[in-house]
């Protein structure tokens, strides 16, 4: 079965498994996308994940400051709903590449989720690599 391939430094790059260095959803400041959930789900957790820095080419590339820091998911009706904020995390750089952010409790029912990254650890452009939504139906 054929498979879409998200362009590089487009938002649909972090629903992609394709973890290669600069293969990512690039943008300076601060940036949104929403979400359209493969079903409808209560959700009860997201996860963002970046580069392993020990897994970059060379010593010089270990620098992984380009992640997302600060970021607000909210759940939304529609792609252009402001939304319901569910949570707001921090991604931190001294922990795991794969960092799993939970809700205080279950969402309602949702479609889609909008995803706000405000800022990251100091570069001038952010590089997001992937992000995941879990919850039950």
């Amino acid at each position: 079965r054929a498979r879409a391939r998200a362009r590089v430094g487009s938002s649909c790059a972090v629903l992609q498994a394709d973890m290669t260095p600069g293969h990512c959803w690039s943008f300076r400041g601060n940036a949104s996308a929403v979400v359209q959930l493969a079903a409808r789900i209560s959700v009860s957790a997201v996860t963002l994940e970046h580069l392993d820095a020990r897994l970059l080419p060379s010593p010089g590339e270990k620098n992984i400051s380009s992640a997302p820091r600060h970021f607000t998911v909210y759940g939304v009706a529609t792609p252009d709903d402001e939304g319901q904020l569910l949570l707001s995390g921090e991604y931190k750089l001294d922990g795991p590449p794969l960092q799993t952010f939970y809700l205080d409790s279950p969402s309602a029912p949702l479609d889609f989720v909008r995803l706000v990254i405000h800022d990251n650890h100091g570069q001038e452009y952010t590089c997001f690599y992937r992000f995941r939504v879990h919850g039950s139906t």
